[in-house]
This record gives structure tokens, sequence and C-alpha cells, in this order.
């Protein structure tokens, strides 16, 4: 089943261009999640992908340092529609939320998302063949939207880490910030 699976992913995105990009800017089909809607989100629905400082992925707190690509879609796949019903994936795939951090390089974060959105244009791919006897491609937006509302929201929400807003704020400090270290001499 899961080499049906892959052979399938490898098929569809050779035959898509071997698409890399956000698809093709023509229609919009990504849903805005904010802190407030992840933070009410109940835990089950939630995925939390993180890339540590040694580019280490972390998948719900579990370290994954060895993980193929194709293991980590699989992960992402089975994540979203829970085939087996499991109590630590999404309850539906409308309620699946992605959310991605990086305390590593900024590639692989953009990597990571690039598999997760191979993941769900499959899923799309194989809904619209099955709604629509297309190809994911040869919709338009009308029918696009109505598969990814309907089915597979594209959920994802990118969590900022601390290095990544404390460079948005400006400088407050004069001279060098003290440390807690730092002790006074008598």
């Amino acid at each position: 089943m899961k080499k049906t699976v892959i052979l399938l992913l490898f098929a569809f995105f050779h035959q898509t261009y071997q698409a890399q990009e956000w698809y093709d800017d023509q229609c919009d089909i990504e849903t805005k999640i904010d802190l407030k809607t992840y933070k009410k989100e109940n835990v089950r629905n939630i995925l939390t992908i993180i890339i540590d400082q040694e580019n280490t992925l972390i998948l719900n707190d579990k370290p994954y340092p060895q993980m193929s690509e194709v293991k980590f879609k699989e992960y992402i796949l089975d994540f979203i529609t829970n085939p087996e019903n499991k109590k630590t994936s999404a309850e539906s795939p409308k309620s699946a939320i992605i959310a991605i951090s990086s305390f590593g390089e900024k590639n692989n974060m953009q990597m990571i998302e690039n598999y997760v959105r191979e993941v769900y244009l499959y899923l799309w791919n194989q809904k619209a063949v099955q709604e629509y006897d297309k190809q994911w491609p040869n919709l338009n937006c009308k029918k696009r939207e109505k598969i990814i509302k309907k089915y597979f929201p594209y959920n994802l929400y990118k969590i900022e880490n601390e290095s990544d807003t404390s460079k948005k704020k400006e400088n407050m400090f004069l001279s060098t910030p003290t440390f807690k270290g730092d002790v006074n001499d008598n």
C-alpha cells in the first residue's frame, strides 16, 4: 500500500512539472491561520514540525533525525487523512493544522514547507480525479476552491520563534545589555 502511495506521489509530481512553488498562482488556496485559531484548536488536530538548531526534524515533540523525504510525506499524509483513526492524528482533514518553525537553516524550513504542499497537492489531485474526472492542474479556480474548502483546506501556521520577532523590534539598548551572570564587585 505504501509503495503504491509512493509511486502515485512520484507520478503526480513528475506529471505536474515537479512543482516546488506554490502551485500556479492562479487561485487563492491558503487558509489564513492566526495565533488565536492555532491556540484554541484541539491539540490532536495540530502537527507541530520544528527544525532544531542541529537541523533535526521534530514532529510533535519527537525527534526524527534520519527521516527520509518519502517517510516524512507519508507521515504528513497519515496525519491529515488519519486512515487508521489514531488519536494522535487529526480528527478530520478539514481540522488538520500543520504548524512549522525552524531554529536551523531557513532553506530547510522552505524544503519542509514544500513537502507539506506536495502532500496537499497529491490529496487535491486525488479528489479532483474522483469528483471531476480531471487532474488538479486542469481545474478552474472555482472547482479547486470547492475541493480545498470542502475536503482538504491548506491550514498552515508558521510559528515565529523569539529570534524572528526580536529582529522586528528596534534595538532599545544604547550599550551592551546586561547578562544574568554579571556580578558586581565590592
